[in-house]
């Protein structure tokens, strides 16, 4: 049941204007109605080639999408998460099975979000635009407004809350090292302190995961250049201000596992500012800001 039956509205559009048939003295009139049809319904057409990239700018095109908008697609996948990673044990492999091999079906799940956290973070700088044609009166560009950009900042950092981060230590006491002769197939976590399972380690790379996206240099820049339009935009220095307070400023947990994870996104935002002041390739309105 996870895929709709028959094609969608979008391919019979299509297949309308590529394979239908139209008296020759009408044929161009009634293509243009396919089109105006379309457009009117709000119909928009990006590619992978707008998706795919670090920088990209839309949040309404990825390569995953599961739900009306960004916003929705990560509070969902984040409410799932949280749910199997307290359900999480033995259970997910078969008896019989090395419990190591749990960290094989971890990985995935730990990541589940990754996708909602790359489509909402294109809000961030983020510019809507569409292959607009002279005559047809489609905007051709339009940046997020900095309301939306906010909200979806909000959300993005409450993915680097300790407790968010964290794995149940119902959890951590079942991955163990691999067995002999028990070769990785998949993609597994690295570990900085082998032979036992490195949550900190984890929660780093999910920290990291979030912070490259929000501050990439081509979507700081935007926010710089967006910054003198007006409407009350999200600046790069309001960025960084509020992540800072995300982590840095945030008074420590009494729980000490919580506090050592809020230390891990402290060190990954150090990191990705200093990364970011040094870039080379990033504008020099962003390096200086930073």
């Amino acid at each position: 049941g996870a895929y709709g039956g028959g094609p969608g509205a979008y391919d019979v559009w299509a297949l309308r204007w590529g394979y239908g048939i139209f008296p020759v003295d009408s044929e161009r009139d009634s293509l243009a109605a396919i089109v105006a049809e379309g457009l009117r319904k709000g119909f928009l057409f990006l590619s992978d080639a707008d998706a795919r990239p670090e920088y990209a700018s839309d949040p309404r095109t990825n390569l995953w999408d599961d739900a009306a908008g960004p916003r929705d697609f990560l509070r969902h996948q984040t409410d799932v998460r949280r749910v199997a990673l307290a359900r999480f044990g033995e259970r997910n492999i078969r008896i019989g099975e090395p419990v190591a091999l749990l960290q094989e079906r971890l990985a995935p799940l730990y990541f589940m979000h990754r996708f909602a956290v790359n489509a909402l973070a294109k809000t961030i700088g983020g510019m809507e635009y569409a292959n607009a044609v002279r005559g047809d009166g489609i905007q051709a560009t339009r940046p997020v407004p900095g309301a939306e950009q906010r909200a979806a900042l909000s959300q993005l950092l409450a993915v680097l809350a300790p407790a968010e981060l964290a794995i149940p230590d119902t959890v951590l006491t079942l991955l163990a090292p691999r067995p002999f002769a028990y070769e990785p197939s998949v993609e597994l976590f690295g570990s900085r302190a082998r032979p036992a399972f490195d949550e900190l380690g984890a929660a780093r790379t999910l920290s990291q995961m979030v912070l490259d996206a929000v501050l990439q240099r081509d979507r700081a820049a935007r926010l710089v250049q967006f910054a003198s339009r007006s409407g009350s935009p999200l600046t790069l220095d309001e960025l960084i201000e509020t992540v800072a307070d995300t982590t840095w400023r945030r008074p420590a947990p009494s729980v000490a596992k919580m506090a050592a994870l809020q230390r891990v996104t402290q060190r990954a935002l150090a990191d990705r500012l200093l990364a970011l002041a040094a870039d080379r390739e990033a504008a020099p309105e962003v390096r200086g800001v930073v």
